[in-house]
């Protein structure tokens, strides 16, 4: 997860790519709205996740395919609850407790999703 936030960092501080394309000449526009993330970056998080990462990767991308609208809904939820698992791990250890938070965290992120 710290690749993710290094590349989104590296994002931040890139070179503007076009920065007046589409935009009358009489306004200025902010350069962070024609950053680009570099394609090294991106690469090397995809070669550096664990095998449980990518297995899993690949285990929802083949469920997507193969069953498409019919499981979106589920799919979307418990993508959702593992997002917020995480982000209650995180916010829970810095509070008091991990697992406490990350079960809040699903529960809250799963059911708003709903």
């Amino acid at each position: 997860m710290n690749t993710l936030f290094q590349m989104l960092a590296q994002a931040q501080n890139a070179t503007p790519v076009n920065p007046g394309e589409g935009v009358p000449p009489d306004q200025s526009v902010p350069p962070q709205f024609f950053t680009r993330v570099p394609i090294d970056n991106i690469w090397d998080f995809i070669v550096n996740i664990s095998w449980l990462q990518a297995v899993v990767c690949i285990a929802f991308g083949a469920i997507y395919l193969i069953y498409g609208w019919r499981v979106f809904k589920v799919l979307v939820i418990i993508n959702f609850a593992v997002l917020g698992m995480y982000a209650g791990i995180n916010l829970g250890g810095r509070l008091g407790s991990g697992l406490w938070g990350g079960i809040m965290g699903c529960a809250i992120a799963g059911i708003c999703s709903w």
